[in-house]
């Protein structure tokens, strides 16, 4: 399957281009207003903000990674292994199971890219919130055939 044309251009980019695509990018969609926080503090490095959208025992799952557990240990995860990352979100779904029986989490799937200093990686975030707003889970998943994430590794 083929990217489209703005995506492809905005990978192509300098950096200072994708950051300003990517904010444009995640102006223009229809992210429930808590992620689309969540995307704008890490892109600006302010990695305790967006630990904060988390409910106090929210947790993170990092691809190749153990989970992460609650604001603190999030923030530090973030601090340590997102610096200098640029998150693009292009895409947002809410499943068709995105609420639970008693109303208490909604689920949406978030397609994008993440730019780090080597490479540009597609990436799906799978998030749940609670009834507070708060980010219960992320569940961070590369969409990358084995041999590109092989290439990382080199």
């Amino acid at each position: 399957m083929k990217e489209s044309t703005s995506t492809q251009a905005a990978a192509d980019q300098q950096p200072g281009e994708v950051e300003k695509w990517a904010d444009a990018r995640t102006d223009n969609l229809a992210l429930p207003e808590q992620l689309q926080r969540y995307f704008e503090h890490l892109n600006q490095g302010e990695f305790e903000q967006a630990a904060a959208l988390f409910a106090e025992d929210g947790q993170m799952l990092p691809p190749f990674e153990q989970p992460i557990l609650g604001r603190g240990a999030i923030a530090h995860y973030l601090t340590t292994e997102a610096s200098g990352m640029m998150l693009t979100p292009l895409r947002c779904e809410k499943p068709d199971q995105g609420i639970d029986l008693e109303g208490e989490q909604v689920s949406f799937v978030v397609r994008g890219k993440v730019k780090t200093a080597l490479f540009v990686v597609n990436v799906a975030w799978q998030f749940s919130l609670n009834a507070a707003n708060e980010i219960t889970r992320v569940k961070i998943k590369l969409l990358a055939r084995l041999e590109e994430l092989l290439k990382f590794k080199q």
